[in-house]
């Protein structure tokens, strides 16, 4: 396997590579290149090698350096498929290195590492891996997470329709909205947030975004009017 123009023999050695590169060790990158920045730049170089990539930054996750484990982090966003199960599994096994564990400074990206693993878990998250579900539908319900709500409208629309309630989660409507695949579910978001004031109606309608969800301009207009309280 090359990355980056280099042979790499083994999925192991691809291990120690990226370690020493997340450490601030490695050779890939540039001089305005952070050592997460160079793992990103090699993934993205070798898409035939993301599967030893995966390994390696879920393994430099159980690392002892805080910054090692930020970088990790910020380079499987670069994955085209993480593995969800996987990702919460590692927040699970050792929750310490993770809750209330801050970003180092100069890579800022979330309020804590567990809040960026949780944006991994929700964009990778599918609808048969119900360990991963459940726990998005728990901190959906207890934090209110933007994040696991609009992944949980992409797996389990139901969920997010029965636990709809008037006047909640208004704000993200429209990316609710996006994630539904159902036109059915999507006049049924509506009714369920409603009803709405003359005000939030507006607000939705005004958006750029609205125009860009992909429906039909029929369903759009069918959707304007539910807002609007029209027949």
């Amino acid at each position: 396997m090359r990355v980056l123009g280099e042979e790499v023999a083994s999925e192991e050695a691809l291990e120690r590579r990226v370690l020493e590169q997340l450490q601030g060790r490695g050779r890939w990158g540039g001089r305005d290149y952070t050592p997460a920045d160079g793992v990103v730049h090699a993934i993205r170089s070798s898409p035939d090698a993301e599967a030893w990539f995966e390994t390696a930054l879920l393994t430099a996750l159980d690392s002892d350096d805080v910054g090692v484990r930020a970088g990790a982090i910020s380079a499987l966003g670069a994955l085209r498929a993480p593995s969800a199960p996987a990702l919460l599994d590692a927040l699970r096994r050792s929750p310490d290195r993770f809750v209330d564990v801050p970003f180092p400074p100069e890579r800022r990206q979330s309020r804590s590492l567990e809040d960026a693993l949780a944006g991994l878990i929700a964009r990778a998250v599918q609808p048969d891996e119900l360990l991963s579900v459940y726990w998005l539908q728990h901190r959906a319900r207890t934090r209110g997470c933007v994040n696991a709500l609009l992944a949980l409208a992409r797996v389990t629309p139901d969920w997010v329709l029965t636990h709809a309630k008037p006047g909640a989660h208004r704000g993200l409507v429209i990316g609710l909205l996006r994630n539904l695949a159902r036109r059915e579910d999507r006049a049924a978001l509506i009714a369920a947030l409603g009803p709405w004031s003359d005000e939030d109606a507006a607000r939705v309608l005004g958006e750029p975004a609205w125009g860009l969800i992909p429906i039909s301009d029929e369903e759009r207009g069918e959707l304007a009017r539910a807002l609007r309280g029209e027949p």
